[in-house]
């Protein structure tokens, strides 16, 4: 995913550096030009905020790296049925960010193991937004063998977060491998 620059209702911008994430899922052909599918995405991306704070002008900086994950039900059509086979696809689904800001001091845990004497961890509440998202997108797949395709595609997405400025538009490009049984 390029960099993407989101504003908050407030004055709070971040901008999201470029990312590579990973893909997966599961489609099923309803004919030679349709098909419908469901997929999960993770990504880790880093940041740079500039959060407003309570008093008029205040400011906080803020870099970081935050956890991204989606739920996409899709729908492509396929224009032709060789080898070669560009596409459209539409798709909607549900993203959740976690953002590894803090909202809590840390807290630490202990107990007792039998095996390994006692174990503390600490644990510590960030904040984590998540939104209705939907996508469109246009692409081309490459049928190698009756089993392996490769794809390559373009795709907008958009993901409803709270208090965003209008809906954020995320761009991805994505290169996939394709396996059919």
């Amino acid at each position: 995913q390029p960099t993407t620059d989101v504003d908050f209702d407030g004055g709070s911008t971040v901008e999201f550096n470029s990312s590579t994430g990973f893909m997966i899922g599961l489609g099923y052909e309803l004919s030679s030009h349709l098909e419908i599918g469901a997929n999960f995405t993770y990504d880790d991306r880093d940041y740079e905020a500039s959060l407003a704070g309570d008093a008029p002008g205040e400011r906080f900086a803020v870099k970081g790296d935050l956890e991204s994950m989606g739920v996409m039900f899709d729908l492509s059509y396929y224009f032709l049925t060789g080898r070669i086979r560009p596409f459209i696809s539409t798709g909607a689904g549900w993203n959740f960010v976690d953002t590894n800001i803090p909202t809590a001091p840390p807290q630490i845990g202990c107990w007792w193991n039998p095996w390994y004497g006692y174990i503390c961890e600490d644990f510590q509440d960030t904040k984590s937004v998540d939104g209705f998202a939907y996508q469109v997108g246009a692409g081309v797949r490459y049928q190698v063998n009756p089993r392996i395709s490769l794809s390559g595609a373009y795709r907008m997405n958009w993901v409803d977060f709270p208090k965003a400025d209008g809906t954020p538009t995320f761009d991805a490009i994505q290169l996939i491998l394709n396996w059919g049984f």
